[in-house]
C-alpha cells in the first residue's frame, strides 16, 4: 500500500473540510493513504490472544479502515464528489467514534458470539444515519437505519429518534439476537449484509494504547461537534441527537458481579464488648510501662460464617433471547464457582411454575432441562414473595419489566437483570440493562 497521502481522496477531502467545519480537524488527525490490490501476509489474533498468519487483499473494499489508518481503494474513483465526501466522512467517524475498540471490547466480552458481520452493520447504519440528517449525499447501496429499524427490528420508531437513543453497541446485541433466533427478520438481515462491504477491521485484543487513543479522541470529537455547532452546518448541527458518541459506560456484567458478590461474601461481626487478646497484650504493656493506652481493637465474634444464597428469578413470559440468557447465566455461574453461594432458581410468569436449586455450576445446562412452558402474563408478587422465604442474601430478576409489582422486599436487596422495560415502573431495586 501507499504510504504517502492518498490522491484519490485529496479533493473529496478539500471538499469536506469546507463543507463540514467539523471535519476540519478530526480528518488532520486520520491517515488517508492509497490502498492497492497487493496481497500480504499479516498476523491476526483471535479472542483468547492466539496467533495466526492470514494472506489478506488490501484492495477489500472502495474504502476501509482499521482504525488510525483510512485506504482508499480504486473503486473509490467511482463515485461523484459528494458521493466521496461522504464515505471520507463515513470512515473518518469510524475512526472518531472509535468503533475499532470498540468492536475489539465487544470480542472480548462475547468471544465466540462476536459478529464482525453483525457489528460492521450496526456500526455503517448508525454512520449514515447521522450523515443523512447532516445533509449528506450517501452513494448507493448503503445500510440505512430506516430499513433496519422497518424489516429487521420491525419496528415503527423514526430513525431520527433511533439515532439519538442507540449507540452500536445496543444495536449490535439486538440484530445478533435476531441472528440467533432466525425466521423472517434474520433473513432480511443477510439480504442487508450481502450489500456491504466490510469496512471495519478489529481483529485483536485491545491494548492499554486503545485505551489511551478512545480517551484523546473523545475530547478531539468534543471539539470539533463544539466546532460545527457553532458554525451552524454540517455534522455539529445534529451533535445533540447523536446516540453512537463514544462514552465511558461499565458493562452489565461487571455490575451484576460486583453487586452478587458483595452480597454473599461474609463479613466478620465484630465485638465492641470483647477487646482482641492482642489489644489486651498491648494494654498491659502500657501500663507497666506508663505508656497511653493502644487504640480500642474489638474482637470477632465465633460465629460460622453463612454460606451466600442467590435466588434468580427467571420470567418466561418476557423475550429473552437464548444469546442473552446464555450470558446471563454464565455470569450467575462464575459468582457462584468464586464465592461458593447457593443459587436457588425461580421459573416463573403469571405465577410460580418451578423452584429448582442448581446442583451443577452450569445455569443454562439446567434450566434447559427443566420442564417449564413460555407465555402468558407477568406478575412479581409471587416470585419475590417465594424468594424471601429461602432468606437470600439478594435477589437477580431476569425479566422484560412488563408485569404487575408488589411491596418492596424488606431490606434484601433486588436487581432487575432485564433487556428492555420503562425503568419508570420499578418501585424499588436496582435496574441493568443486558442490551449492552
Amino acid at each position: 500500500m501507499s504510504t504517502y497521502h492518498s490522491q484519490r481522496a485529496t479533493a473529496a477531502l478539500q471538499k469536506l473540510i469546507e463543507f463540514d467545519p467539523t471535519f476540519g480537524s478530526l480528518s488532520l488527525w486520520c491517515l488517508h493513504r492509497d490502498a492497492t490490490a497487493e496481497e500480504t501476509l499479516i498476523v491476526m489474533r483471535d479472542a483468547q490472544g492466539e496467533a495466526s498468519i492470514a494472506s489478506v487483499r488490501y484492495e477489500i473494499a472502495p474504502a476501509y479502515t482499521d482504525g488510525r489508518v483510512i485506504y482508499y481503494g480504486s473503486q473509490f474513483e467511482r463515485w461523484n464528489l459528494e458521493e466521496q465526501m461522504a464515505v471520507c466522512a463515513h470512515e473518518i467517524l469510524h475512526i472518531a467514534f472509535q468503533h475499532i475498540p470498540r468492536a475489539r471490547k465487544l470480542l472480548s466480552r462475547f468471544g465466540t458470539q462476536y459478529s464482525r458481520q453483525i457489528f460492521n452493520i450496526a456500526a455503517d447504519a448508525l454512520i449514515n444515519e447521522s450523515l443523512t440528517q447532516a445533509g449528506y449525499r450517501l452513494p448507493q447501496p448503503h445500510v440505512s437505519l430506516n430499513a433496519i429499524l422497518k424489516d429487521v427490528l420491525h419496528s415503527n420508531q423514526r430513525a431520527d429518534a433511533a439515532l439519538a437513543t442507540l449507540d452500536v453497541e445496543s444495536l449490535y446485541v439486538q440484530l445478533f439476537d435476531i441472528s440467533e433466533k432466525g425466521g423472517k427478520q434474520a433473513l432480511a438481515l443477510n439480504v442487508l449484509s450481502s450489500r456491504l462491504a466490510p469496512d471495519v477491521s478489529a481483529d485483536g485484543k485491545l491494548s492499554a494504547e486503545d485505551e489511551l487513543s478512545s480517551a484523546e479522541w473523545q475530547q478531539r470529537l468534543d471539539r470539533a461537534l463544539r466546532s460545527g455547532a457553532s458554525a451552524g452546518r454540517g455534522l455539529g448541527s445534529i451533535s445533540t441527537r447523536l446516540g453512537d458518541i463514544p462514552k465511558s459506560f461499565t458493562p452489565w456484567e461487571v455490575i451484576l458481579r460486583r453487586m452478587v458478590t458483595k452480597m454473599v461474601t461474609y463479613m466478620p461481626q465484630y465485638r465492641f464488648e470483647a477487646p482482641t487478646r492482642r489489644w489486651l497484650a498491648l494494654d498491659a504493656e502500657a501500663q507497666k510501662t506508663g505508656h497511653w493506652s493502644p487504640a480500642f481493637e474489638p474482637g470477632r465474634r465465633k460465629a460460622l460464617a453463612k454460606r451466600g444464597k442467590v435466588t434468580v428469578c427467571v420470567d418466561v413470559s418476557g423475550s429473552i433471547s437464548q444469546s442473552i440468557l446464555a450470558r446471563f447465566a454464565s455470569e450467575i455461574e462464575g459468582i457462584s464457582r468464586r464465592t461458593g453461594a447457593e443459587i436457588i432458581l425461580i421459573i416463573f410468569d403469571h405465577g410460580i411454575q418451578l423452584i429448582h436449586e442448581l446442583t451443577k455450576h452450569n445455569l443454562l445446562e439446567e434450566l434447559n432441562g427443566l420442564d417449564f412452558h413460555s407465555g402468558g402474563g407477568t406478575s412479581f408478587k409471587e416470585p419475590i414473595e417465594e424468594a424471601l422465604k429461602h432468606d437470600p442474601s439478594i435477589i437477580v430478576v431476569l425479566t422484560d419489566l412488563v408485569g404487575q409489582f408488589g411491596p418492596k422486599p424488606g431490606r434484601t436487596p433486588v436487581v432487575w437483570a432485564c433487556c428492555h422495560g420503562n425503568t419508570e415502573t420499578v418501585p424499588f431495586g436496582r435496574v441493568i440493562y443486558l442490551s449492552r
